[in-house]
């Protein structure tokens, strides 16, 4: 199935030397569930076009069941963690049939990955733990979680609710903690990662900086998404008469 053309367009946000290395390149796209209007329908086919052009190669992550400790934030009702990761799935199988389309009319070599891969991987239970130990024994490292924490609360607050505090705070550390675990085993099969924000939160950041970059220094590169509306090359001219 051919590309088609889109009416959105994408832009990457990094370095220029970073996007002359593109060509020949291996992108994660990371995909949050709770984020459609950038992350679904035609805005996410016109960021396959754009990736089609860019890369040589592109894995496309759906962070389904990472979203549960979002459905736990979320949920006026206490339920178990079990209802949360069930609801995440089903919202994953929702976007995959929404989007397959679009996945399909790739031209590149393409995956689709779930979260659940890097759950399962045989060393994330290893990651993990030495994220909590960081977490735990590190007050740099705590900062910058709080500091990440606070700024996400605050986009929930904004594209939500307000949300309950002390359970927030745990689920966001613990939605934040999982990621800093899973891009450690990314490392070595990824370039570059896109992602709908211009820069990584904080505690991300420090994770790349110490644990990912030193060993691999051209892997994990972050580049922001930026999709906007084109601008119509159609809009109806308005003429003045002159007046006496």
């Amino acid at each position: 199935m051919p590309i088609q053309h889109s009416p959105y367009g994408v832009r990457f946000v990094c370095d220029a030397n970073e996007k002359k290395e593109f060509a020949g390149s291996h992108c994660l796209v990371a995909i949050s569930i709770e984020n459609p209007l950038k992350n679904d329908g035609e805005k996410f086919a016109s960021l396959l076009r754009k990736i089609n052009d860019s890369f040589s190669q592109c894995t496309i992550l759906l962070c389904d069941s990472l979203h549960r400790h979002i459905f736990n934030i979320l949920d006026e009702n206490a339920c178990n963690d079990e209802v949360y990761y069930t609801r995440a799935l089903r919202s994953g199988d929702a976007w995959l049939e929404r989007n397959c389309h679009a996945v399909d009319a790739l031209a590149i070599p393409h995956t689709i990955m779930r979260w659940d891969e890097w759950r399962e991987h045989a060393n994330f239970k290893a990651m993990k733990n030495l994220i909590d130990e960081l977490y735990n024994q590190n007050p740099t490292f705590r900062m910058a979680m709080l500091e990440s924490v606070k700024e996400y609360l605050l986009r929930v607050d904004k594209k939500f609710k307000p949300v309950n505090c002390t359970n927030a705070y745990k689920q966001s550390a613990e939605y934040l903690k999982e990621q800093c675990a899973a891009m450690q085993l990314m490392a070595p099969t990824y370039n570059y990662l896109l992602y709908s924000a211009v820069k990584r939160p904080a505690v991300i950041q420090m994770i790349y900086d110490h644990l990912i970059k030193p060993h691999y220094p051209n892997s994990m590169k972050w580049v922001g998404v930026k999709t906007v509306l084109k601008q119509s090359n159609h809009a109806p001219k308005i003429f003045l008469s002159k007046t006496a």
